[in-house]
């Protein structure tokens, strides 16, 4: 595909707009905006080399370490 393509923008726009309104529902603490749809977004930006890769790679870092710290603090279930 060539990048400067009318599809490579309307893809780009389109995958910042979802990615900005799932960002938009974590920070308003929508339930159904929780951590995969955040990883969904990350992971669909992976492909955008360089910028996107890089970010995209720190936030699923940072994905990961909030999930890892949030197991952490909840209670054992017992059942």
């Amino acid at each position: 595909m060539d990048p400067r393509s009318y599809v490579v923008m309307g893809i780009h726009l389109a995958l910042g707009c979802v990615r900005l309104g799932f960002a938009s529902a974590w920070a308003f603490r929508a339930s159904w905006a929780a951590w995969s749809g955040m990883m969904a977004c990350a992971i669909g930006a992976l492909w955008y080399l360089p910028f996107g890769t890089l970010l995209s790679a720190v936030q699923i870092a940072l994905l990961c370490g909030w999930a890892a710290r949030v197991r952490a603090r909840s209670p054992a279930r017992e059942g």
